[in-house]
């Protein structure tokens, strides 16, 4: 992921009325299946207009506060479900397939093994 995706996101949170959050993703191209306790395919779920979410995720402070407060003890996945669960709009930006999100101990691993093939690079930030 590199620095035009997270200032596109932040771009857009700060440019779109109404919305003034935006999450990086993209759209699903995977089948999704829903299967029962045993592993049964149940039903196939249909991906039209579903979004795989990325970081960076962006939010006008005062919203993003103000969905923690809402949340109460509850828990959510990420940022995003919390503004949404607020009853605020969360707007999905194009993100990029190269983004790896790293949430388990795989995805890390898998991560570690392509930056040491040098098969991808981790960007230095640099202040502005």
């Amino acid at each position: 992921m590199g620095l035009p995706l997270s200032r596109r996101s932040c771009g857009h949170a700060r440019r779109t009325r109404g919305s003034s959050s935006a999450v990086a993703g993209l759209p699903l191209a995977d089948t999704v299946r829903r299967a029962d306790e045993a592993g049964a395919a149940v039903e196939e779920l249909a991906r039209e207009g579903l979004w795989s979410a990325q970081t960076p995720q962006a939010f006008r402070r005062d919203l993003l506060e103000r969905a923690r407060a809402a949340a109460g003890d509850r828990t959510f996945s990420d940022d995003a479900a919390a503004v949404a669960a607020a009853g605020l709009p969360v707007r999905m930006v194009l993100g990029e397939r190269r983004n790896l999100k790293i949430t388990t101990t795989e995805d890390l691993g898998y991560a570690r093994e392509l930056v040491a093939k040098g098969l991808v690079g981790i960007p230095a930030l640099q202040p502005r």
